[in-house]
């Protein structure tokens, strides 16, 4: 098909597996960067402000086709969902973590309160103002992306009904003030946790996410991104995650990655992405990498500054890394598959009228 052709008929999201392969990139963006591999010093903000990203685009997407089918939005199969997904692997995470925080001889309190935090999806929120979580300190992001899903359905159920321009006056709006409330409190010596930290300064990836899914769901010729343009997308990506300095990695990075992350969701929406965003091995990485991105923590983090002390950097490396795989299996495998099954089967059991009405997310 020529580059030039434009998409026909209403948009839907569908089954995209390049979507996982976006998701596969970021978690490999983070991986990297906590690994401690040079040349890419803002792989890690990069990586997760593409979760970020894409994760306002695809509840925006779903939400927003629920609504135009329905005209309603089912609140609460939305939040089972969302609990089902992402609470059982997080409470086994912070049981062993809890552990190992114990076996390393931290306070006994001090292991336990830091789960309350994390339980309630705040942890963000006491890093952002200077307080430490430990061994599980990785869930900020998670936090963020909560406390979003817990706001965001509820305004776009509240406005969908009056088409996509209120929902992007919000977007913006809160895009806007993401930016700005970035840059003053930057400017103004807030310091580097407050601003790397709070929901309102990260809220920029989400926002641009949700406004694509807003264009795409009403669009019905969308333009094809040619070649090119993609590889010059994906290059600005691996730009961004190399920027030196702090302004860079926790300003600038945070800043430029939701709009070439964009982009990029963009061709894939497009049918315009490459073939190796859909290769299995990117997919299946992405398709695991909320239990990658829980589980790096013990021997990545935790584990991987005194193995590199015991054996060559590259072999331990590769341990960790290798570790983190077993990890994230063991969590899909025992922990997350059989509460997705008790997600499929509820959805089954849903009246039929329903059942269009819980999207696979």
């Amino acid at each position: 098909m020529d580059e030039s052709v434009a998409t026909t008929g209403r948009w839907r999201l569908g089954h995209r597996p390049a979507l996982d392969g976006v998701r596969g990139l970021a978690i490999l963006l983070v991986l990297y960067d906590h690994v401690r591999l040079p040349g890419l010093g803002a792989a890690g903000p990069a990586g997760v402000t593409v979760f970020f990203c894409l994760s306002g685009f695809l509840i925006t997407a779903l939400l927003l086709q629920e609504h135009a089918a329905h005209t309603a939005i089912d609140l609460v199969a939305f939040y089972r969902r969302r609990v089902l997904r992402l609470l059982p692997a997080l409470v086994a995470f912070l049981v062993v973590m809890t552990a190992v925080a114990l076996a390393l001889g931290f306070p006994t309190g001090k292991s336990l309160l830091d789960t309350v935090p994390v339980l309630l999806y705040l942890g963000n929120w006491v890093q952002a103002f200077g307080g430490r979580l430990g061994t599980v300190g990785i869930t900020w992001s998670l936090a963020v992306e909560e406390q979003f899903y817990l706001v965001w359905p509820v305004v776009v159920l509240a406005l969908a009904r009056f088409g996509r321009t209120p929902l992007l006056v919000v977007a913006a709006l809160g895009s806007v003030y993401a930016v700005t409330a970035k840059i003053v409190l930057w400017d103004g010596g807030a310091g580097l946790d407050r601003v790397y930290f709070g929901s309102d300064t990260q809220a920029l990836g989400l926002l641009v996410g949700c406004a694509l899914a807003l264009v795409l769901h009403h669009g019905r010729r969308l333009p094809r991104v040619p070649g090119r343009l993609l590889g010059v997308l994906l290059a600005g990506l691996l730009g961004c995650a190399a920027l030196p300095g702090e302004l860079g990695r926790w300003v600038v990075s945070t800043v430029l990655v939701p709009l070439v992350t964009a982009g990029i969701i963009y061709a894939v929406a497009t049918d315009s992405a490459p073939r190796w965003l859909s290769s299995p091995a990117l997919v299946l990485v992405g398709r695991r990498s909320y239990g990658m991105y829980l589980w790096h923590t013990l021997p990545v983090l935790v584990v991987l500054p005194g193995l590199r002390e015991a054996v060559p950097a590259p072999v331990a490396v590769v341990l960790a890394l290798a570790a983190t795989w077993g990890l994230t299996l063991l969590s899909w495998r025992f922990v997350e598959q059989p509460f997705l099954r008790l997600k499929d089967r509820r959805a089954d059991r849903a009246p039929a009228e329903h059942r269009s009405r819980v999207p696979a997310a």
